[in-house]
């Protein structure tokens, strides 16, 4: 009995010792090849990422670039909205495509858009165009991209087919048409908008001694000065009383010029109908304020 437990106890080791043996020279499976990212999860990614696509064209030399429909650049974003320009002194107009318009952009984009690939450029003879047209889409924070450029009779596409390209330029071009008005710039609308936000640059602040008073050309106005400042002379732009003295040295000569162009542009409509009285501030010798963030006249002035 106790030879045969251990012929037993001898065997099983031995058994052990085998299954260890052959387990360690079995070959490890191989791993399961990586999918390859799918068109379909491309497109998933862009759309997260978001894209921008911009119209532009350039006009014959005898049509002047304010009749340019996309001379300075139509651009739509992701989520709709759009803009116009910048024009050359930034004028710029914003707003928000229709829902319809949006998905009908869309529908063409992904068709037209293969997920991150970049296409080589193809080309197709068209009929001549009066205006070299050019479609640049940006994907996410990636560089810009030329997916179609129409220029005289050649078309030339990164899209799977030119018919992709005619597509996507004729939504484009239809959107611009009717959001890019013309003339682009306004010198009168348009200049005064962007004459607005640039006062509104100049009279930021952090404290109380960023700020100073300011007479018609600009110059810096004594806090105790008993002097008269004319806040409102009827105008469609008031006029700047009071701003940031460093960013008004900086800024003067474009803010004056400024006023020059709009009151040319604008002639007699620079004047608000509805106003029959200007309005003068008398200084008390007080300094100005910064109230919020904002030069302002100190209250009481």
């Amino acid at each position: 009995m106790r030879n045969a437990l251990v012929v037993l106890t001898a065997f099983g080791i031995a058994s052990a010792l085998v299954g260890c043996h052959s387990k360690s020279n079995q070959a490890v499976p191989p791993a399961p090849p990586a999918k390859p990212t799918t068109p379909e999860k491309d497109k998933g990614e862009q759309a997260r990422l978001g894209w921008t696509l911009t119209f532009q064209s350039k006009c014959a030399e005898d049509v002047d670039k304010s009749q340019c429909l996309g001379a300075f650049g139509f651009t739509v974003l992701t989520q709709g909205e759009y803009k116009v320009g910048p024009g050359p002194l930034g004028e710029q107009r914003n707003g928000t495509l229709s829902a319809d318009e949006l998905q009908s952009l869309n529908a063409v984009i992904a068709s037209s858009v293969e997920g991150n690939a970049v296409r080589s450029a193809a080309h197709e003879a068209i009929e001549g165009s009066d205006s070299e047209d050019t479609l640049t889409l940006i994907r996410g924070s990636g560089s810009p991209e030329i997916l179609v450029k129409v220029s005289n009779t050649d078309l030339t596409f990164q899209t799977p087919t030119a018919g992709d390209a005619k597509s996507l330029l004729t939504v484009m071009r239809n959107l611009a048409v009717k959001y890019y008005k013309l003339p682009f710039p306004d010198e009168c609308n348009d200049g005064s908008a962007s004459l607005k936000a640039l006062l509104s640059s100049v009279q930021t602040c952090t404290v109380d001694t960023d700020c100073t008073y300011l007479d018609s050309n600009l110059d810096p106005v004594a806090s105790n000065s008993q002097g008269d400042l004319i806040t409102d002379d009827c105008s469609i732009i008031a006029p700047l009383v009071v701003g940031n003295t460093e960013t008004i040295k900086a800024k003067g000569s474009q803010i004056l010029e400024g006023f020059d162009k709009v009151r040319n542009a604008c002639g007699e409509s620079m004047m608000r109908a509805d106003c029959t009285n200007i309005t003068v501030v008398k200084l008390k010798g007080e300094a100005p304020a910064c109230q919020q963030g904002v030069c302002k006249l100190k209250s009481g002035s």
